[in-house]
Formats: C-alpha cells, structure tokens, sequence
C-alpha cells in the first residue's frame, strides 16, 4: 500500500477577472482603493482525491477541471511605480466562491467531513504587476484560498489553497 504523497500537485487556475474601481478612502490615502471583483476560473490538476484519511489517493491519467466564480469586495495599495514605468499594486479580497465540483485536497476534505465545497467563503491575496502606460491589464499572482470558515460553509473547516497566476483587467 502507497501512502499519498506529502505535498500534492497544486491546483492551478488560470483566471481572467475585472475589477471595478469604486472609491479612494480619502484624498489624504488616494493610493488606497477599495474595489468589488468578480473573477472566473479553470481549476486543474490529476488528483481526482487526494489526502485524505478515509481514501487513497486517486490520479487520473487525463487533467480533471472544475469551474470556478468568485466575487467580493477588495482593497489596493496602489502607489509603487519603479522605474516610471513598472506599477506593482498589493491586494486583498475577502469574499464568496463557488465550483462546479471539487477535486484534488479539496474532494479529500469532503469526504472526510463529510461536507460540501461548492459555495464557500474566499480569500485572496496578491500582487499586481501592470506598465504604467497601461494600468488596466495587470499581471497578478495570487494565494487563493477557499474556506469553510471552520464549518459555516459547506460543513467544511477549509477548501483548498491555490497559487495562481492570471491576468485582470481594470475598467
């Protein structure tokens, strides 16, 4: 009998998400911006379940994907420009998610629960990357993690975290 692995493939979405600008706090903080965002994503990977107590992990020979929504309200620092020419814009968002069905740790997480990870709570933290004579398309890269918060959502304590690379575009 194979143990699962100790830390198992990522699963990396691929997103592309608008954001909307909604205010600056105050004229004295204009580099703060407080935004809402929606976002969409293809979550992949070959774990169809992995790590959990009461089942093997299970591989698929072909990638197995899962849709994802997610929005909520957002907050940016947007105030370092290098070079004239590089903008580099820290962020956060707190909010809701949604999938089409769980894979990977997630799916282990259901089973063990058992729960479900369809609409749980969402968190995001990244850094933002875009040229500064084009600020509306940003390079981010982000920790996307998606949270039962300890049993409100889904029966669940925690989805998933995800390290994931997309482009947003700001409008």
């Amino acid at each position: 009998m194979t143990s699962p692995p100790a830390l198992p493939a990522a699963l990396v979405s691929l997103f592309l998400r608008k954001t909307k600008n909604l205010a600056s706090i105050t004229a004295s903080l204009q580099e703060w911006a407080v935004a809402g965002e929606i976002g969409v994503a293809d979550r992949f990977g070959h774990y169809s379940v992995c790590c959990s107590p009461l089942q093997a992990t299970l591989t698929s020979s072909s990638v197995l994907t899962s849709g994802e929504l997610w929005f909520g309200p957002a907050v940016r620092y947007d105030s370092f420009v290098l070079f004239k020419s590089l903008r580099i814009v820290p962020g956060f968002t707190a909010g809701f998610s949604l999938v089409t069905n769980s894979i990977g740790a997630e799916e282990g997480k259901v089973l063990f629960k058992p729960g479900n990870a369809t609409f749980l709570g969402y968190l995001g933290f990244d850094v933002a990357f875009s040229l500064a004579s084009l600020p509306e398309w940003e390079l981010v890269i982000e920790e996307h993690h998606r949270s039962g918060a300890a049993g409100f959502f889904g029966h669940l304590h925690e989805g998933y975290n995800a390290n994931v690379v997309g482009l947003r575009y700001l409008f």
